[in-house]
């Protein structure tokens, strides 16, 4: 092989690596967003249905 094939090969198997690696790290931060959405789902659920009990049960004597 001449020094040209080396350098080609280098390149290629440098980009595919550079690849991989983003590959793997857009994968983790959609990961991330994806929990973080779901933490945010979850906790404006738990504060709905705070809510909705809260008024349940400040306005249960007016229902009686």
């Amino acid at each position: 092989m001449d020094p040209n094939q080396v350098a080609g090969m280098a390149v290629i198997f440098g980009a595919y690596s550079l690849m991989l690696y983003l590959l793997y790290r857009s994968n983790k931060i959609i990961a991330e967003i994806k929990r973080r959405r779901l933490v945010e789902k979850r906790r404006y659920a738990k504060k709905k249905i705070a809510h909705v009990l809260e008024v349940h049960r400040a306005t249960r004597h007016r229902r009686q």
